[in-house]
């Protein structure tokens, strides 16, 4: 019934009784090329704030403290002093308490979403000036009359020691956490923070794991709307030394996500760091930065400074910030602006080839790219016919761009691949078009159905690649916040576009071989996309379908001539028949599995739909 329904929805269907069509396709053995780089798709990094963080674990802020003293001094608490200072050497909040009253007072601070019965991890550092030694932490719900207090004590022999509290929330939400100090004392107190008991470093666990869940295969940064340069130098270091990036843009006023973190993050994660490197043009916002040759330079010493070995100025630096072992960044991207007024395309192609040339200077194994904002095709024929040989990559999006980049590669053998990181099916007009019949026939709004076709055709656009011999690192127009699905402070695997790279990114395409259409099918209704795996005992088979109408598939792979054991079928489909609960289309997951010995695989592939097929030699 869920099926007719479904039918019904669409403004291009006659009747929902008529058979589903069929769609004839044999696999070939023939072998289309090998990838260098397997297909997997990546996301956007921006500059994540330390607190308040979808990746950070940290549950207190250091604005929060500020704000509670200045609200403690303006109501003034009787018997309670409380003064902030700031450690010149760290730049870290000190905060003085003087209990003068009979009874225990403190600083209160709210924490972040605490969720119920995990395990936390207060801490703080402190030191006597007089009275007792003794903290007591109070956690209570602001809703709720049930409270936790816990004691610890400052050693007898260390000016300032370091307390900890551990606790579990009865109930999920925010939480008061007040440090309260006895009567007739005086303690200096710093470095509040509240963890979860998992915590992997400073990052948040369960961020993690659901980004280790899409099998993604590379985070792209920096990437802020707008930002026309960054100094890597301004992410090094000290925190308190750090200079924040353009905070009219990225609305920090801090630096907390510099170069160490980013590539920290990305190997916990288990992806390719990809650094953005911004091309110089004279209207650079960053005064320190006034010629051509200074922003080559930088970039050059940017490469050093991540892959220098010991010995060399910027490993020297990068050891004396903690890290004493080269950071191994391979891939690097040149982001070329649109030429415009005094800015020609001939003078953005020699920019990249002096920034180019000075970077592999450095480290002659990175690969670098280039992509090319706009749609001028000028940039990238210049672009190719100085720097074409120097480039490991290229991704732009002007007219005949992409025949261009194929036609210089086989003409001079060049290393040059395309990475797409923009992805064009995003905007593709089929899936766009469908979208406003449905919505129309539905009278629901347009939305409803283009978030999903926008997904839907993004995935359809990455595994189209490989059949095309399109090589190199993907990143999708999400960042990876938008992939975690955040549910009241937890993290899960199920946004759509989570969902998709799952599919792609844990068994990735390698080798793509042909297909050959059955001569009844007159128009290709679906997009079939086989491909040997990492594991080349694994043939993994993509099948994008774009209209609304169920197609039934029949896979012929009997030309492999291999011994097949079993297949399996995961599939995501959109579920139309379901009334709308949000923003969003609800997603049916669903799974098939059937025996490969008879070599033919017949499965149904749902409308506006992805499906992955394995199946196992």
């Amino acid at each position: 019934m869920r099926q007719l329904i479904y039918i019904c929805f669409t403004a291009v269907l006659a009747a929902n009784t008529l058979p589903a069509a069929e769609f004839k396709v044999a696999v070939l053995p023939d072998e289309i090329c090998t990838l260098q780089v397997p297909l997997k798709i990546g996301f956007q990094l921006g500059i994540p704030a330390r607190h308040n963080s979808a990746f950070y674990a940290e549950c207190f802020s250091p604005d929060a403290l500020r704000q509670e003293i200045i609200a403690l001094n303006a109501r003034v608490e009787i018997g309670l002093l409380v003064k902030q200072q700031v450690d010149p050497e760290s730049g870290e909040i000190i905060v003085f308490m003087s209990n003068t009253s009979e009874e225990l007072k403190g600083v209160t601070l709210r924490s972040g979403h605490l969720l119920r019965g995990k395990r936390y991890i207060a801490t703080a550092t402190g030191g006597k000036i007089r009275g007792e030694r003794r903290v007591t932490l109070r956690v209570s719900a602001p809703d709720s009359s049930c409270r936790i207090d816990l004691v610890d004590s400052f050693s007898r022999w260390r000016k300032q020691s370091k307390l900890r509290w551990r606790f579990t929330p009865e109930q999920s939400g925010s939480h008061l956490c007040t440090f309260l100090i006895e009567p007739d004392s005086e303690i200096l107190i710093h470095g509040f923070s509240l963890l979860p008991e998992e915590t992997l470093s400073i990052w948040r666990k369960e961020s993690i794991d659901v980004l280790k869940s899409t099998g993604a295969g590379s985070f792209r940064w920096p990437v802020v709307d707008d930002m026309d340069f960054y100094n890597w130098y301004d992410g090094i270091g000290a925190l308190n030394e750090r200079s924040a990036v353009q905070p009219e843009k990225t609305g920090l006023n801090h630096h907390d996500f510099g170069t160490a973190e980013y590539v920290d993050f990305c190997r916990l994660v288990g992806v390719e760091p990809l650094i953005c490197v911004p091309l110089y043009t004279p209207a650079c916002s960053d005064p320190r930065i006034r010629s051509l040759e200074a922003a080559a330079q930088m970039a050059a010493d940017w490469v050093a400074y991540c892959n220098a070995a010991a010995g060399h100025p910027l490993a020297v630096l990068r050891e004396r910030n903690g890290y004493g072992a080269p950071l191994r960044v391979n891939n690097w991207e040149l982001v070329v602006p649109e030429p415009s007024g005094l800015i020609s395309p001939a003078m953005l192609a020699e920019g990249c080839q002096r920034t180019v040339q000075m970077m592999k200077e450095q480290d002659s194994a990175i690969l670098v790219g280039a992509t090319l904002k706009g749609k001028e095709i000028a940039t990238l024929d210049a672009l190719l016919q100085r720097v074409g040989k120097q480039l490991d990559f290229v991704s732009c999006y002007a007219p005949g761009a992409l025949e261009k980049v194929k036609a210089y590669n086989a003409a001079n053998n060049a290393r040059i691949m395309f990475a797409d990181t923009l992805m064009q099916g995003a905007d593709d007009p089929q899936g766009l078009r469908i979208a406003g019949e449905l919505a129309a026939a539905a009278k629901l709004p347009v939305d409803y159905y283009i978030n999903w076709y926008r997904s839907l055709g993004i995935a359809g656009a990455a595994v189209a690649r490989p059949g095309l011999c399109l090589d190199g690192p993907v990143c999708l127009p999400y960042y990876a916040e938008q992939v975690l699905g955040l549910d009241h402070g937890s993290t899960r695997l199920s946004t759509d576009i989570a969902l998709l790279s799952a599919m792609i990114g844990r068994f990735p395409a390698v080798v793509p071989l042909k297909t050959e259409l059955s001569a009844e099918n007159k128009a290709e209704a679906l997009s079939v996309h086989p491909a040997w795996s990492e594991d080349r005992s694994v043939l993994v088979i993509f099948v994008h379908n774009p209209l609304p109408e169920t197609q039934e598939l029949q896979l012929d792979l009997s030309a492999l001539k291999k011994p097949l054991v079993f297949w399996v079928m995961d599939q995501i489909g959109a579920d139309f028949s379901a009334s709308p609960p949000g923003a969003g289309v609800p997603v049916l997951r669903t799974q098939r599995a059937g025996s490969a010995l008879n070599k033919v695989v017949e499965c149904q592939i749902k409308g506006a739909s992805f499906s992955r097929i394995l199946v196992k030699e």
